[in-house]
């Protein structure tokens, strides 16, 4: 029911390269966490891709941590990270025909 939410809402949106800023975030004790990230050292692994549109930094986290995902990795012990996409005319040129 998310997936159908975000898309019926227009946040959902296609794939593409990511960027190296990021940032990451997960709940410990029902607090949203927020850290900028990766870092080398972890051990952490990608588990899927969900791409959002949303206008800044603040409005991905916001709509990140209503994802079930988000609440699971608390009891789990892992968390989402947040990447904006590259910027590729290409892409957006490809996008605009399909859509036309």
């Amino acid at each position: 029911s998310f997936d159908a939410e975000m898309q019926a809402a227009g946040e959902v949106t296609w794939g593409g390269s990511l960027s190296w800023d990021s940032k990451s975030m997960r709940f410990k004790d029902g607090k949203l966490i927020v850290t900028d990230g990766p870092f080398a050292e972890t051990k952490e692994v990608v588990g899927g891709v969900v791409i959002i549109e949303a206008p800044d930094f603040d409005a991905a986290v916001k709509l990140a941590s209503l994802h079930p995902a988000a609440r699971m990795g608390e009891e789990l012990g892992w968390g989402i990270e947040l990447r904006p996409m590259d910027y590729c005319p290409a892409i957006r040129e490809a996008e605009a025909a399909c859509i036309s």
